[in-house]
């Protein structure tokens, strides 16, 4: 970047960025239970 030097002052330092550490598997969302979803069933009766 040719222009960075000239506006040095203008752009505030930050710590030089280092790689993200990760899990190598992504935990998926927890699933329903089944008693949740026996609840949401009888909620939604609709009589």
């Amino acid at each position: 970047m040719a222009r960075r030097d000239r506006f040095a002052e203008d752009i505030p330092t930050r710590a030089p960025m280092r790689p993200h550490r990760r899990p190598r598997r992504m935990r998926h969302p927890a699933a329903p239970q089944p008693t949740a979803r026996r609840t949401v069933r009888r909620t939604g009766d609709p009589s």
